[in-house]
């Protein structure tokens, strides 16, 4: 048996996905002991900007954006996470994911236009139009747009789910989070929240195999 703590934590997680589901419903405990779960197999894949490895691309997951056509803060810190990691050479490549319907004040056109006007050539980004949540912005990553190996940027708060979604999918997933958006505390602390029950959603997810809403680009 291996005494990696990591693979431990994927064989845990992995059982939860194939039939724990309606364990997990049986108490706060449980719901406690999945996050704690993730968050310790997230941590081995989680970097700051400068010290993560180079991957071809950076999938920078979506978030609001006003209807003013504006970037949340919380987006904007995404963004600015994924261009340092380009002009550092780390990526070659960005995959804006979001959800590009006009009532959600179109995500993934806002987050290019937002790369482009801060010096990203517009060649190196690619819109996942249908990216609605975090587990089909990782699997259609995998199954539409062909990514195997990749850095996910989003809140260091969200980073956990993200990373542990996308490799139990199969992809090679690193990830950097962004902080800034935490002097905003009556959104932070609400996001960091809504990630203990999120962690739920998660396992049904993966446990059912669930496809996404839209499968062509």
């Amino acid at each position: 048996m291996s005494r990696t703590p990591g693979v431990k934590v994927l064989r845990a997680v992995g059982l939860l996905a194939a039939g724990g589901t309606a364990a997990l419903l049986g108490g706060a405990g449980s719901v406690l002991a999945t996050s704690a779960a993730v968050n310790l197999l997230a941590a081995r894949h989680t970097f700051q900007a400068r010290d993560v490895a180079s991957a071809p691309v950076a999938m920078v997951l979506g978030a609001q954006v006003f209807a003013s056509g504006s970037p949340s803060a919380f987006l904007r810190g995404r963004l600015d996470v994924a261009h340092d990691l380009f002009t550092a050479g780390k990526v070659r490549a960005i995959l804006v994911s979001g959800d590009n319907a006009p009532e959600h004040n179109r995500e993934s056109s806002t987050m290019k236009q937002y790369l482009v006007d801060h010096g990203i050539p517009a060649d190196a980004i690619t819109e996942d139009e249908h990216g609605s949540d975090t587990y089909d912005s990782c699997l259609r990553a995998k199954t539409v747009f062909g990514i195997k190996k990749l850095i996910i940027v989003t809140q260091t708060y969200h980073l956990p789910r993200a990373i542990v979604t996308a490799r139990l999918l199969g992809l090679d997933a690193a990830g950097v989070g962004d902080e800034t958006a935490c002097q905003y505390p009556k959104a932070w602390r609400p996001g960091v929240v809504r990630e203990i029950p999120a962690n739920i959603k998660m396992i049904k997810d993966l446990a059912t195999r669930r496809q996404p809403a839209e499968l062509s680009r």
